[in-house]
């Protein structure tokens, strides 16, 4: 999992900010929400242009250079670095818990999204770094890496990559460490459950010609219908034949194309349905999901939150619906504010020794959490 991120010069964030996803709070509620210190389901609450959404395309930028996989991540151009800050380096920092170990990664950017440098750290033992600022010549201390030619040409994106597609690694600790590290990387995903199906960064989450065809084909429509009816959609679905492949129907007197009447909502809600089955087939490692709830009932939001809070992956949620914010679903240390582009979790942000009884939303609204 991830237990801290920091960005610089990226975006909206000029300064330093930090997101610390630790916490040694010892709340006998929801516990499934912290794995050994590590938060792992929580919630960003913030109004609008405080950063929720750039922190969560922040923390996926890693992916657009080390991702073998086939990914989608958005271009700025012009916009990637901050407009008011002085550097002309965007920069990032992760600590991950991962098989027991500490890893860091740090790397910085240029304007074009170019590395300038980077290191890996497992257990505070630097194994990779470069700094292009200052030479092309690499430090890699991982076994099996001798043979290596630590002088980088400028084709060279990234010295992660660039070490497990041309070294081979014998399979002790540390390398066991640094594979784990790659392959959550690889299965990171940033999606808004918005009615553009397109509005994610992260591995392509399809090889089929179009939505329909993926849920026919890999999950069933007898679950999707089931998830709809689940979730306060009552319908009946079926399957159809068209010139762009299988499509799903509404079953009716003329069997409608279900994707062309169906509402904003009910969009949303299949997307979802998507992700979901990603994440529970372990597809997914990593999911921040932005706005989550911008189209569902606050009931529905409701069911949707505890569902992710049980899921086996580690979790982010950004929105507005304060009535999801509950000690029934997370926990103090799980919700936070970002504020000023500082992120602070609930209980840091009171003075009351914050218990299951209390009513989060209530104190939220009345500005109990206000700085």
């Amino acid at each position: 999992m991830i237990t801290k991120f920091s960005v610089k010069n990226f975006r909206c964030f000029s300064n330093w900010t930090s997101f610390e996803l630790t916490s040694d709070k010892k709340y006998e509620f929801n516990e499934n929400a912290v794995h050994k210190n590590a938060i792992q389901h929580s919630m960003v609450y913030g109004e609008n242009g405080e950063g929720k959404t750039n922190l969560g395309i922040a923390m996926l930028e890693l992916i657009s250079h080390l991702s073998p996989n086939k990914v989608k991540y958005p271009t700025f151009e012009k916009s990637y670095l901050n407009a008011d800050c002085d550097s002309d380096i965007a920069e990032f920092k992760f600590i991950f818990s991962l098989n027991n170990k500490e890893i860091k990664y740090h790397y910085g950017k240029d304007a074009s999204a170019d590395i300038v440098y980077e290191s890996l750290y497992i257990s505070d033992k630097e194994v990779l770094s470069w700094d292009k600022r200052s030479s092309n010549i690499a430090n890699i201390d991982l076994e099996g890496t001798k043979s290596l030619n630590t002088e980088l040409s400028e084709n060279v994106s990234s010295l992660v990559s660039y070490v497990l597609n041309n070294a081979s690694l014998p399979n002790n600790h540390i390398n066991q460490t640094f594979f784990k590290f790659y392959d959550f990387v690889n299965r990171m995903v940033f999606f808004k459950t918005m009615s553009n199906v397109n509005q994610f960064a992260g591995a392509f989450p399809s090889t089929h010609s179009n939505l329909s065809e993926q849920i026919i084909k890999d999950y069933g429509i007898k679950k999707l219908e089931s998830f709809l009816n689940e979730s306060g959609i009552n319908c009946k679905l079926t399957t159809y034949a068209s010139v762009d492949g299988s499509r799903i129907a509404l079953v009716s007197k003329k069997n409608l194309d279900f994707f062309s009447i169906a509402s904003s909502g009910t969009f949303a809600l299949i997307i979802l349905f998507v992700w979901l089955q990603k994440i529970q087939n372990g597809e997914v490692s990593f999911a921040y999901i932005d706005e989550f709830d911008a189209f569902f009932h606050h009931k529905l939001a409701k069911n949707i939150a505890k569902n992710l809070a049980q899921s086996p992956v580690q979790t982010i949620l950004s929105t507005h619906n304060t009535s999801i914010m509950s000690n029934n679903i997370l926990r103090p240390d799980c919700y936070f504010k970002i504020k000023n582009k500082k992120i602070t979790p609930l209980y840091k942000l009171s003075d009351r020794e914050l218990r299951k009884a209390h009513n989060l939303e209530k104190m939220y609204r009345s500005g109990s959490f206000d700085e």
